[in-house]
Order: structure tokens, then C-alpha cells, then sequence
């Protein structure tokens, strides 16, 4: 069904024209007739079906020109959001004068949204906590309210905000139209429902392939320490110029922009640490390509609609998988292409299979050439190899004699150590043991056990070693922390296996 179908007004047909919307998607199809009916609608539709568009028709179409009253109500969960669906109002409804839309959130000094709000706007689109703020200060008014949407009310709840949803919509008098949109279908969703809504008709869309034709979808396994040089070799090789990239964590997410900075990427973070005035910092930099990448959480990202994004890369498996179909739609934004890459380590490899059973169609598998993703252990032939030559070397003379003898005798006598670096700071076993070997000329016989996780690491050394291993400060440029850890029940060999079993550290 095509926009020029629908019985609406021309100023917003010549809108939704110069926006250059001709065929509508499968959510609009079905909700837009009905909510241009004034029926309370429930929608369960993906980002990228086009849903903010499937309200905004509707809600412009009934707006009254002569009403200086609040008429329309938009709640979102990010200020991202809210600000993306302003920019839609604002294209739809750009023919139309005297229309004016105001977005309120949080991080926004409210003397400025005090004086905005003076203007006396018809359509205001915010985020529940900014919302209820106005209420309490009595600088809102809903009584005159015509149609309230609740945009991504799965997030709404899932960020704690059902409180306030309850109390703003307490607020909201006389008989008005209640649009529900939702990624998801659960029982909160549906008290939701029952409690503000009358007998609302009940849609749903799927992301189908004519929805998302041009992203190619691909997974590279990896293990965890490989990620950066899998990322860097597939911007490079790609010749990727904007990519998105997301983690689980506000965290990661700061490490990960330390890690390619060092890389010489054009790099910046998006997380809920950021002030609002650098998050718009941030966004607008990316949007106007001053950025190369930008890494970001999935709740910060809500809302982010840039045009020309190359690829997508989910750096983590995303741990609801509602969340991979709002990332991928990050990419080929108004019917451009794009690409989506998903770093599957192994011992998330089960994700992918629920992942191809969210989105009905398997991703493909994209192999990094180049790469040695292997991770051994250190070496014991090299031990060993060194071992003997040493002994070689110290054959002639009874003094040399001496001397390897008390430092074999040593040999059962070592001490642990705990360092602040690990596998996210592309460090593995062998890596670790050889810079250590080269940097503080250390032989590698005398380093006995290493074991390597994504933080830290333990080693452990020739305890004639001790001072040599407290003084060091940084590996690979990067600063660490050094701590003597308490020691393992000794084992068979030195190698670490996945059972191995350790003390709380202590300094001793």
C-alpha cells in the first residue's frame, strides 16, 4: 500500500513525499488506517519497520491548528529517541504552520525547557523522568491530551520507569487514543495495556528479508584476545569508513575506545556515563563523519539514526537477542546497504544458532585470513631447549658447576604473582611469557607457570625473582599492578588446566 492511498490531509502527503516515503511497510500498513480511526492500538514491531512514522501520520492527521493545548504525548526511554522521533514530526509535518514540537529529557538545563515550553507546543516527545519532573513543577499541562504513544515500552520497563509511566498517565484526563509500541509481548507489557487501554486492535510485524534487503549478515569466530585484530583487519580490509560498533557494558565499551585510539582510529564512546552535552558532542561528530567508529551500549544507542553507517559490529553477543535486530538496523538506514558482524568467541557459540532463529535465516560465516587465532601455552620444548644449553654452557669450570647446581636446586621454589592485564589487552600465555623474557631478560626457564584471563594474569617465577617482578610497572606500554599471590596447591605439571583451583590473593 502506498502513502498516496491513504485519506489524509495533502500538506501531510507533501510532507511524507519530500521525506521521500512512497510504499508503506508492514507495520504502517496495518496500524496507520486504524489509529487515523481514533482506536487504541497495540503494535509489536522491530527498529527498522518503520513504526515512529506508523504513529506520527496519525497523530498529525487529527492535530488541531486552533488547540494551543499539549494534544500529543510521546514517551520514549532515551533522550536518542526522543530526539529521532522529533525529526520525524518535524519532516511529516514540516507544511504544516504553526506546528510545534517540543522533545524533553533529561540532562537538558530546565530553564531552557521552561522558556520552550512557554511557546505553548502541541506535541511534546520525552523521556518518563524529565516528564514527571514538569508535572511536579505544574509546568505541564495534559488534560487536554488527545493521543498518548508509548514508544518502546519493553525498554521503558526494562529501564525502571513503569513507576513513572503510571504517573504521568494518571495525569492524562478525558478520553484520548493510546498507542502501544513494543519490541516484545510480555505480561507487564500486556498490565500496561489492560490498565490504560480500551479494547485496542493488536499488530504485529516481523522483520522479513523485503525489510532488511540490503544488510549482509555474517559472524567471525574469535577468541576474546583476538577481537581488536579481527575488528581492525575487517575495517581495513573493507575499507569500512562509519561502523558502529556494540558492547553488554559501559565498561567495555570505555576500554574498547582506549584500545583502538592506540590503533589510530577516530573513536569515541556512547554510554549512560556521558552528559547529555557530550553525548550530543559525540553524535553530532559521528553524524558528520569527524568519527570513524563509535562504540556503544545497547540502551545508550536507542534512537541512533545515522545515514551512511557501513557496518555494524557486535563485539559482544548481545544478551537479549531483541537487541541484535535493533543493532543490525543501525546499518543500510533509508535503503542504503549495509553490512553486520557478529564476533562469536567459543564459548558463546550456542548464541549463534538462537540468534539465526530470532531473525528466521542463517548468518554466514565470515573467515579473517591472516590471523593466527591460536592461543597455545608456553612452549615446554623451549623449556627445555634453553635448560640444556644452559647446562651446556656451564659444563667447563667448577665455579660455572657450582652456580648451576644451586640454581637448580631452586627449582621447586617459586613464588605467584598477580598483573593487571589480560587478554583484552591483547596478551595471551605465549605473549606474556616471552615479553617478560625480553624486557626484563629473564630466561624463559625461570618463569615456571603463566595463565592468562580477559583482566589479569597470574605468573609464576624463580623466587630469586621476587624484587625483579615487584619493580615492574608497565608491559607493552600499558601501566600495571603487580601483587605477590597466594600459592596453588601444587599439580603434576605446570601447565594450567580449566580445573585448576585458586586462593584468594594476598600479599604475603
Amino acid at each position: 500500500m502506498k502513502f498516496n492511498e491513504l485519506k489524509i490531509k495533502k500538506i501531510i502527503l507533501d510532507g511524507i513525499q519530500k521525506a521521500n516515503y512512497q510504499e508503506m511497510t508492514d507495520i504502517q500498513t496495518q496500524i496507520i488506517p486504524v489509529a487515523l480511526s481514533n482506536h487504541d492500538v497495540i503494535g509489536q514491531a522491530p527498529t527498522g519497520t518503520g513504526k515512529t512514522c506508523a504513529f506520527v501520520v496519525p497523530t498529525l492527521e487529527r492535530f488541531n491548528l486552533d488547540d494551543r493545548f499539549i494534544q500529543t504525548l510521546v514517551l520514549c526511554p532515551t533522550r536518542e529517541l526522543a530526539l529521532q522521533i522529533t525529526n520525524e514530526y518535524k519532516k511529516i509535518g514540516e507544511f504544516i504552520n504553526g506546528l510545534k514540537i517540543l522533545a524533553i529529557y533529561g540532562g537538558q538545563k530546565i530553564n531552557q525547557q521552561l522558556r520552550l515550553l512557554r511557546d505553548q507546543p502541541q506535541i511534546i516527545i520525552g523521556t518518563p523522568g524529565r516528564l514527571l519532573d514538569h508535572l511536579e513543577r505544574k509546568t505541564i499541562n495534559l488534560t487536554r491530551i488527545r493521543t498518548v504513544v508509548l514508544d518502546e515500552a519493553d525498554e521503558m520497563l526494562d529501564m525502571g520507569f513503569i513507576r513513572d509511566i503510571d504517573k504521568i498517565l494518571h495525569k492524562v484526563s478525558g478520553h484520548h487514543q493510546t498507542i502501544l509500541l513494543s519490541a516484545t509481548m510480555d505480561k507487564n507489557i500486556m498490565e500496561i495495556s489492560k490498565k490504560y487501554q480500551k479494547d485496542p486492535k493488536f499488530f504485529k510485524a516481523t522483520i522479513e528479508k523485503k525489510d532488511i534487503p540490503s544488510i549482509s549478515q555474517h559472524y567471525i569466530k574469535t577468541p576474546e584476545f583476538k577481537k581488536i585484530e579481527v575488528i581492525t583487519k575487517l575495517i581495513k580490509d573493507k575499507q569500512f569508513y562509519l561502523v558502529l560498533i556494540f558492547t553488554n557494558t559501559r565498561r567495555k565499551a570505555k576500554e574498547l575506545v582506549r584500545r583502538l585510539r592506540d590503533q589510530s582510529f577516530k573513536v569515541d564512546a556512547l554510554h549512560s556515563d556521558l552528559k547529555q552535552s557530550a553525548r550530543e558532542r559525540v553524535m553530532r561528530a559521528f553524524r558528520e563523519g569527524q568519527l570513524q567508529i563509535l562504540v556503544a551500549t545497547d540502551i545508550a544507542a536507542r534512537g541512533i539514526d545515522v545515514k551512511g553507517v557501513d557496518a555494524v559490529i557486535n563485539y559482544d553477543v548481545p544478551k537479549d537477542m531483541k537487541y541484535y535486530i535493533h543493532r543490525i538496523g543501525r546499518t543500510a538506514r533509508a535503503k542504503m546497504v549495509g553490512s553486520a558482524y557478529t564476533l562469536i568467541a567459543h564459548d558463546v557459540h550456542h548464541h549463534l544458532h538462537t540468534i539465526e532463529k530470532e531473525i528466521k535465516e542463517h548468518l554466514n560465516e565470515h573467515k579473517m585470513e591472516g590471523i593466527d587465532f591460536s592461543a597455545p601455552l608456553i612452549d615446554k620444548s623451549s623449556f627445555r631447549r634453553e635448560h640444556n644449553n644452559f647446562q651446556r654452557n656451564h659444563r667447563d669450570g667448577h665455579a660455572q658447576h657450582e652456580t648451576f647446581s644451586r640454581q637448580t636446586k631452586s627449582f621447586g621454589t617459586t613464588t605467584r604473582f598477580f598483573i593487571t592485564i589480560g587478554t583484552k589487552d591483547n596478551i595471551d600465555n605465549k605473549n606474556l611469557a616471552h615479553i617478560l623474557s625480553k624486557d626484563m631478560n629473564i630466561p624463559l626457564t625461570d618463569i615456571t607457570d603463566v595463565w592468562v584471563k580477559d583482566t589479569y594474569s597470574f605468573i609464576e617465577v624463580k623466587s630469586h625473582l621476587v624484587k625483579q617482578i615487584q619493580n615492574l610497572r608497565e608491559i607493552n606500554g600499558r601501566k600495571i599492578k603487580v601483587q605477590i599471590a597466594s600459592p596453588r596447591k601444587r599439580e603434576r605439571s605446570h601447565t594450567f588446566k580449566k580445573q585448576h583451583k585458586y586462593h584468594r590473593f594476598s600479599h604475603r
